[in-house]
C-alpha cells in the first residue's frame, strides 16, 4: 500500500483526534453513566455513535485498516539495538 501523502496525513490526524475526542467524552461520560440509568447510558452511547467524529474516525479505520496492521507488524520487526551494558556503577548508555 502506497504511504499517505500529506494531504492524507493531515486527515488521517484529524480524524484520528475526532475520534481521540469521542473515546474522551465517552470515558468522561462513564462516571454519569455509573449513575445514569441503562436508558440514559444507551442514549449517551447513541449519541457518541452517531456523532460525525465517531462515523469519520470508524470509516478512516476500516479505509486503513491494511496500512495500520502493515505498519505495526513493520514496526514490531524492527530489532532492538544491542546492549551496552558494562558493569559497575553509572549509566548504562553511552551518549
Amino acid at each position: 500500500m502506497p504511504p499517505l501523502s500529506g494531504k492524507d496525513s493531515i486527515t488521517m490526524l484529524r480524524v484520528t483526534g475526532l475520534g481521540l475526542a469521542a473515546v474522551l467524552s465517552l470515558s468522561v461520560s462513564t462516571g454519569a453513566l455509573a449513575q445514569a440509568s441503562p436508558a440514559q447510558a444507551d442514549r449517551t452511547i447513541q449519541q457518541i455513535r452517531n456523532s460525525a467524529g465517531f462515523k469519520a474516525a470508524v470509516a478512516t479505520l476500516d479505509a486503513q485498516h491494511e496500512r495500520i496492521v502493515n505498519d505495526t507488524i513493520t514496526l514490531t520487526e524492527i530489532e532492538a539495538p544491542p546492549s551496552r551494558r558494562r558493569s559497575g556503577p553509572g549509566p548504562i548508555w553511552k551518549c
